[in-house]
């Protein structure tokens, strides 16, 4: 079983996730969102794809190679067009019963939407009797209901019920989990799916040699046999990221290992809503807040004068779709 770094768990991750060096080229934009990205304020999924492909444009969260889902833990994410079922149907219940339940729940939506998008909020006022709508996105795993989020609403769409199956869909789905958040356990996969620990467990079965074991500080983890940690994979000590709130590199499931002090943590992953990240070197080195065209970086410690300046040449080159341009303030370090 083979033992592996933080540091070299690190630089993985920012390779696989596009973050290590030059950006992927223009239009890459179903390659960098394969992984899924979680969107939400301030545009986040925007700004991840920012991160990783050139001549992001603000519109590029709704390209028609992209679509927007309720994803994993029942976020809104911005996935591949292509695979939509990957994202929903992945997400399906095993249990007979509990499918008849959420195929009730999207006839009744179907029949509140009439084949016309609408605004999440008029689809619960007119189903008074849903369970909430957590109920509502446990029945878009069925596929057949996708969401717009425009940052002031959410849209829910009718949509045709995807060609893959349920089964193929959740090993896809798992294999991309273990690819771009892992190494991880199946409570790892548990918790980001928001299903059954029965469920993650016989996905993992299901997936046999296509899983390695490993060892990441101590701790016994599976990892995607086809995309393992390197041995020369490191991160680039120049390199700044100013990723936005939940993005894949930064997700609270990998906290200890990305951020190993509990005072740090909390800063990052609050109860409020959570900031962004300053990510120097693979490692995270403040947090960021936008209001308006306005960003607040808050530092951890001393930073050189060059990564600051990589910092504010980021946030002036986001792709907000806006003439106001951005100013960018530094907090004293927290």
């Amino acid at each position: 079983m083979d033992a592996l770094r933080r540091e070299q768990i690190l630089g993985y991750r920012l390779r696989v996730n596009h973050l290590a060096g030059e950006r992927l080229p223009a239009g890459s934009l179903p390659v960098a969102a394969r992984s899924g990205l979680q969107d939400g304020s301030p545009r986040s999924a925007l700004l991840s794809l920012a991160a990783r492909v050139e001549d992001v444009g603000p519109d590029d969260w709704r390209a028609d190679a992209l679509a927007q889902v309720f994803g994993p833990r029942g976020a809104v994410y911005v996935v591949p067009a292509a695979d939509v079922g990957v994202f929903t149907r992945g997400l399906l219940p095993r249990h007979p019963a509990r499918v008849a339940e959420l195929e009730q729940v999207a006839g009744r939506v179907h029949a509140v939407l009439g084949g016309a998008p609408m605004r999440q909020a008029d689809v619960m006022a007119a189903l008074p009797g849903l369970a909430g709508t957590r109920e509502l996105r446990w029945a878009a795993t069925l596929g057949t209901l996708v969401a717009t989020w425009d940052t002031v609403d959410t849209i829910v769409h009718p949509a045709p019920r995807p060609a893959i199956g349920a089964g193929e869909a959740r090993l896809e789905l798992a294999r991309r989990f273990f690819e771009y958040l892992g190494p991880a356990t199946v409570k790892d996969l548990q918790w980001w799916l928001a299903g059954s620990r029965a469920d993650a467990a016989a996905t993992v079965e299901a997936l046999g040699n296509e899983l390695a074991q490993v060892v990441v500080e101590g701790r016994e983890c599976l990892a995607l046999a086809s995309s393992l940690p390197r041995q020369d994979d490191r991160p680039d000590p120049d390199l700044v990221h100013l990723l936005p709130p939940d993005d894949v590199y930064i997700n609270r499931l990998n906290r200890h290992l990305l951020v190993p002090a509990p005072d740090r943590q909390r800063l990052l992953w609050p109860q409020a809503p959570p900031p962004g990240a300053l990510i120097v070197g693979g490692e995270t080195q403040g947090t960021w807040r936008r209001l308006g065209s306005a960003v607040t970086i808050t530092p951890w410690g001393a930073l050189s004068p060059q990564h600051r300046e990589r910092a504010e040449a980021i946030a002036a080159g986001w792709p907000l779709g806006d003439d106001s341009k951005v100013t960018v303030s530094w907090a004293d370090p927290a």
